[in-house]
């Protein structure tokens, strides 16, 4: 008679050859575990090389370096663009001076409304010009002058008094407030009622 084991679960008879019971799957009560299958150690990291400070250092000084040349570039391009284009805005004005720089005739017929100083057809080469001249008549009442930079007339009011000038000092003309070319002076002087005679009207070039 063969050897046996009862199962200790549900009471069956097994062969003692047999590490399970077959009616419920339990273990042989004396039965060794089954072997455990031997975990594998894990494998060890990859480890980078370092590198070393010294190539750290070189390769930041030569970006820096590149990033010094690149806004050098830079900026010697750009200001050659804006010299350029400096030169050619004052160019393109000079030649429209040029081109407009022959003021309109001058006449001042009556004696005693004259601008004298600077001379008709004059140029503007500074800033402050003062206008002399003459504004004194028989009843006299008032002189205004009044400028235009278009030869064919639009002569707007600069300033008005009421006292005569002989040979003197009219008005001060600031060449900086003005376009360059030509440039229009009207002196108008008026007696006691209202009439005046025929103004006077100077043409200069400001060049300044």
């Amino acid at each position: 008679m063969t050897n046996q084991w009862k199962c200790p679960q549900c009471g069956n008879e097994n062969p003692d050859a047999m590490r399970f019971c077959p009616s419920c799957g339990e273990a042989k009560p004396d039965a060794p575990p089954p072997p455990i299958a031997e975990a594998a150690a894990p494998a060890a990291p990859a480890v980078e090389p370092a590198v070393a400070p010294q190539k750290n250092r070189r390769m930041l000084w030569i970006g820096i370096i590149a990033v010094w040349l690149l806004g050098c570039a830079i900026l010697i391009v750009g200001g050659g663009i804006w010299l350029g284009r400096q030169s050619s805005d004052k160019s393109t004005l000079e030649v429209a001076a040029a081109a407009t720089s022959t003021p309109a005739p001058s006449s001042c017929p009556a004696p005693g409304v004259q601008i004298t100083s600077p001379r008709s057809g004059a140029r503007f080469t500074r800033r402050n010009n003062f206008i002399i001249g003459t504004a004194n008549i028989n009843g006299f009442h008032h002189w205004k002058v009044e400028y235009s930079t278009d030869p064919n007339g639009g002569w707007q009011y600069l300033l008005e008094r009421d006292y005569p000038v002989d040979n003197d000092k009219l008005v001060m003309i600031d060449a900086k407030t003005i376009p360059r070319g030509p440039y229009g002076l009207r002196l108008t002087v008026v007696d006691a009622s209202g009439n005046y005679p025929e103004p006077c009207v100077v043409w200069y070039t400001n060049g300044y």
